[in-house]
């Protein structure tokens, strides 16, 4: 699929890649062998992100309880 469009439209191609969505989890290299210049995954930094803040977010909150308990 993306590289007919790619030959067609002559101009650099992008995909914007989202897990579940319709879109099947092309690899770079399979991208880049059908002509796509540009690969965005959004998800899954902002997954990422998400990950982090919630680790971050549950140590804060151990820290608060160990210090809450030993006063």
């Amino acid at each position: 699929m993306y590289r007919k469009f790619a030959e067609a439209v002559k101009v650099p191609v992008l995909a914007n890649i989202t897990e579940f969505g319709a879109t099947p989890l092309f690899t770079l290299q399979e991208l880049r062998s059908a002509g796509v210049a540009i690969a965005l995954y959004p998800l899954s930094a902002f997954r990422a992100m998400n990950a982090a803040a919630l680790r971050s977010t549950m140590r804060s909150a151990a820290k608060e309880r160990r210090k809450a308990s030993s006063t």
